[in-house]
């Protein structure tokens, strides 16, 4: 297959052991036919014990932005806004027709990579937040780490899961994931059994005006007994 055009998307999860669990990731993207993404991107940090905890857990998002999205601060259609939810302090950025090169980067711990071969869109992926001891919060949350592209076309392979053309992966404080989906560029056209509905609509309008014009050819019982009559008196 000639490759007509590749937009990669790299980002790469660099001094993840660093993060000791402690951080929360959320992408959920939605990919244009056009090449262009939408959606949101939260990264945060917990807020931990101290006076200056909260300074702390910002300053440490803050950091691992610059690993994870050094790109996408300032790019076309982003939008940056503070985030303090859930006890985690960081960034959300919002994303409207940003070009997928936004989110470009590169690391050995881990990568998401977003290409276009043809009419095709292909998505592998490997982020790793896997804390460097053993101690784990005992309240890990999965919701915690999430990543969901939504395709413009049919999902032909992916290990996630899938709702309608939405891949979704997601793990705890501890996890890792191994992400891969394939999707067809091009919209999703009507369900088969749309297209069956449609089918049977037109085969009922076509039966009613049939019977319409049938019923109107039909002698009424006056004409008849009139057309009898006159038989008669002809006679």
């Amino acid at each position: 297959m000639r490759k007509s055009r590749i937009v990669g998307a790299v980002i790469a999860a660099a001094a993840i052991v660093l993060l000791s669990g402690c951080v929360r990731f959320q992408a959920h993207l939605t990919v244009s036919p056009n090449n262009t993404l939408n959606g949101d991107i939260v990264v945060a940090s917990v807020v931990g014990d101290g006076d200056n905890a909260k300074e702390d857990a910002n300053n440490r998002a803050k950091a691992i932005e610059q690993k994870l999205l050094p790109n996408v601060s300032g790019a076309d259609g982003v939008t940056r806004h503070p985030y303090d939810e859930d006890g985690y302090v960081g960034s959300r950025f919002t994303l409207r027709d940003t070009p997928l090169d936004a989110i470009n980067s590169a690391g050995p711990d881990g990568s998401l990579q977003l290409t276009r071969v043809g009419d095709q869109f292909d998505f592998t992926g490997k982020v790793d937040f896997t804390p460097d001891s053993d101690e784990v919060p005992k309240n890990a949350d999965t919701s915690n780490i999430e990543v969901a592209i939504t395709f413009p076309g049919q999902v032909t392979e992916h290990n996630g899961s899938l709702d309608g053309t939405r891949v979704s992966w997601n793990t705890s404080y501890e996890g890792s994931l191994d992400m891969h989906a394939v999707a067809s560029a091009e919209p999703a056209g009507p369900p088969a059994w749309m297209w069956v509905l449609v089918g049977l609509g037109a085969l009922a309008i076509v039966a009613v005006i049939v019977i319409a014009v049938v019923m109107s050819n039909r002698p009424t019982p006056n004409s008849a007994a009139a057309a009898d009559d006159s038989d008669a008196a002809a006679g």
